[in-house]
């Protein structure tokens, strides 16, 4: 809840408590009437009528300026109360400090209602260093998914940031099928576990400045439970947070992610499933429809000039639409109040990953999101 709702809250308690301070003091402190001829008398004729009525009425009170400025706070409080809109905060007064909240629930600082708010997402990001470097050049925010075995990785993650942008890795994982199983540091279900944490902790070494990782492929990976729980486990240490790219229906990842107290969003659209013009165009104007309903949408799309293309005509158009633009970092706080987003440094320099490394296998690993 916004600081400056919770200050009107305890303002109005403040008030009703003045109010109730304000009918006693007014009985204390008026001139005995000929029948209150002892302090003892008006007590107990006040108490009679408390028990009588149940209540103080404004009419009772015989100082004409206190009366006033009651009835003039009375009427301001009831006139708000019946304009104000409904609030958990008076259900749970801890509620505003403390809890999880909702990514749809959101408000802006002056109590208004936000606006629909959309993230993008690019991953794939560092292969083709052409149409990374464009994408990094887009208006910000966009959230920018870095693969690990990308060639002068580091610089690149530091001109995305340069550039306002959000970063992430994108975490190599099994696809069904064993498509792409050479891809350089791909995670498998049946790998030793000491194989799978050396790759895992070899991803994420890769480079420096990411705040969260989702997943490239994995469609065979992100049905595994106990895949997915040690990869949560390498994540939490590192305040890292798991973004569900969601290429199989039946994705156990954001689950087990919640399960193990990582942080976690999943993606609702892919812009460029298809590499048309015409699909990106309408991926984008189903995207806006799904902010418009849910209050927020993640879209995923690719360094492709296509997409790319229609990403820098259309975030220009989004404020004029209602929209916000807003990074994967932004939605994860909303969503987790008390969750830390902290950058990844890693203590030691980082270690090379080791497979193939032929700019086909690359290209191909990276055009693949299943």
């Amino acid at each position: 809840m916004p600081k400056k709702q919770v200050s009107i809250h305890l303002a109005l308690y403040l008030l009703c408590g003045l109010l109730l301070s304000g009918l006693a003091m007014s009985y204390l402190l008026r001139s005995p009437s000929p029948r209150e001829e002892t302090p003892e008398h008006t007590i107990a004729h006040t108490s009679q009528k408390a028990q009588n009525s149940g209540t103080v009425h404004p009419s009772d009170i015989q100082n004409p300026e206190v009366m006033a400025t009651l009835k003039i706070q009375a009427q301001e409080l009831e006139a708000y109360l019946q304009t104000a809109p409904e609030d958990p905060f008076f259900d749970n007064p801890f509620s505003a400090f403390y809890g999880m909240g909702d990514v749809g629930d959101m408000e802006e600082a002056d109590g208004l209602p936000a606006l629909p708010k959309i993230a993008i997402i690019i991953d794939d990001m560092g292969i083709n260093q052409e149409w990374s470097r464009k994408a990094s050049e887009l208006p910000s925010p966009v959230t920018l998914s870095f693969l690990p075995y990308a060639e002068n990785l580091q610089q690149q993650a530091d001109f995305a940031k340069e550039h306002g942008h959000q970063l992430m890795l994108h975490m190599p994982m099994e696809a069904v099928g064993g498509v792409l199983n050479k891809t350089p540091g791909l995670l498998r279900h049946d790998d030793p576990d000491d194989l799978f944490q050396e790759k895992l902790t070899r991803n994420i070494e890769s480079f420096e400045g990411f705040t969260g990782i989702n997943n490239h492929m994995g469609s065979r990976l992100t049905q595994d439970r106990a895949s997915m729980t040690r990869i949560m486990a390498a994540l939490k240490p590192h305040h890292l947070y798991f973004v569900d790219s969601r290429t199989i229906h039946n994705s156990i990842a954001a689950d087990s992610a919640e399960k193990a107290g990582v942080p976690t969003l999943t993606r609702d659209i892919f812009l460029d499933h298809e590499e048309t013009m015409e699909y990106t165009a309408a991926a984008l104007a189903d995207l806006e429809e799904k902010a418009r309903k849910d209050g927020i949408a993640i879209a995923i799309g690719h360094p492709k000039e296509i997409t790319i293309t229609a990403l820098a005509d259309w975030i220009p158009t989004l404020k004029d639409k209602g929209f916000t633009l807003v990074s994967a970092d932004d939605l994860i706080v909303q969503k987790y109040p008390l969750a830390q987003i902290v950058p990844y440094h890693h203590a030691v320099a980082p270690v090379q990953l080791s497979g193939i490394n032929s700019q086909t296998t690359h290209k191909a690993a990276a055009t693949t999101i299943d």
